[in-house]
């Protein structure tokens, strides 16, 4: 695809952020090896959308206390995204 040679480092910034802070969490289901993923899902579809060419720009460009509170909504959407996706574990009519 001739678009791959011209945007290989656009990314959204949130993913990293995300990625990062699952990274620590320690109670994941046995029996669930996509947990992680799902939880990530669901937290980013909770934030908006932060594209970035390379992650040093971002903190170039902006101020520490957008950066702060960009990390507060990773950490309220990842925490609310735990919840969802235990919660949906622990239906009883959830199709296996």
């Amino acid at each position: 695809m001739a678009e791959e040679k011209y945007f290989r480092k656009s990314h959204n910034y949130y993913e990293h952020l995300v990625y990062a802070r699952l990274m620590v969490v320690k109670d994941i289901p046995a029996g669930y090896p996509d947990f992680l993923e799902d939880v990530a899902c669901v937290a980013l579809n909770r934030l908006p959308p932060r594209y970035v060419k390379d992650s040093v720009n971002l903190f170039f460009y902006t101020p520490m206390k957008e950066i702060e509170l960009m990390q507060t909504a990773v950490a309220e959407a990842v925490d609310a995204a735990l919840t969802v996706v235990r919660a949906h574990l622990n239906r009883q009519d959830r199709p296996d």
